[in-house]
């Protein structure tokens, strides 16, 4: 159980009664930093509420400061959207964003549940579609509210076939108790095979637009032609052919 540590006498005592239920728990928030002075904390809320799908209390944060503290209900809370989003640098318009471990009254940084991120809700379903384009294979994923910087693509498998498409789909901005809800939230992964090799020495494309995700990845050429010379010693003179190479 969560116990809420006197910063003066450092001892065990319950939270002071006029802060809401996570003020004044350490173990319940996480440490949010970059360049977000002059940033107010309402409008990190808002932005933040589009970005996890892990519920959040409030942001704790001075205007003028370029760091604040998001507040949880519970340190399970916490660890979730810790374990999900600590490694990761989010744009927040054109500033940087990133989420890093709280610290105790005592000084020491907050231990969060390491397992806590195989608890994220995932999303049952992204719909999407792969085709080709003029030497690019195209994935086309349909996630509404989806941010850019949330997506991550990764080529694996034999002969660079396979594509790995991960992210996180926000929930809606309204925060009501739904009748039905099948919207897909959450974080997602699903492995896409390509019918051909990926070029991975071209630079790939991610963007976003009114909630589909396009990502472009070069195919890798079949063949590859160079020209050799070829000296034919009877009568020393020079030919030109051309050979197949396999790259």
């Amino acid at each position: 159980m969560d116990k809420y540590i006197s910063k003066v006498k450092g001892i065990a005592t319950p939270p002071p009664s006029y802060n809401s239920s996570c003020c004044g728990w350490p173990r319940r928030s996480v440490l949010m930093a970059g360049e977000i002075a002059g940033v107010t904390a309402k409008q990190l809320d808002m932005w933040l509420s589009t970005v996890t799908p892990v519920r959040f209390v409030h942001i704790i944060k001075r205007t003028e400061k370029s760091y604040g503290h998001i507040h949880f209900g519970s340190h399970t809370l916490a660890s979730e959207f810790y374990n999900a989003m600590n490694q990761t640098t989010f744009k927040f318009g054109c500033r940087k964003v990133c989420f890093s471990a709280a610290k105790k009254f005592s000084g020491e940084l907050i231990i969060y549940q390491n397992d806590s991120v195989e608890e994220l809700p995932k999303a049952k379903s992204v719909p999407h579609a792969l085709y080709r384009e003029k030497g690019w294979f195209v994935i086309i994923i349909h996630a509404p509210g989806i941010k850019k910087d949330l997506v991550k693509v990764a080529v694996s498998g034999e002969n660079n076939k396979i594509i790995t498409v991960t992210g996180v789909v926000p929930p809606p901005p309204c925060q009501k108790k739904f009748i039905i809800n099948t919207l897909p939230t959450g974080a997602f992964e699903f492995d896409v095979e390509l019918p051909g090799k990926v070029d991975t020495t071209a630079i790939g494309q991610v963007s976003v637009q009114d909630g589909v995700v396009t990502i472009k990845v070069k195919e890798a050429p079949k063949q590859q032609y160079i020209k050799l010379s070829v000296v034919d010693d009877e009568d020393s003179e020079k030919k030109r052919v051309a050979c197949n190479v396999e790259p």
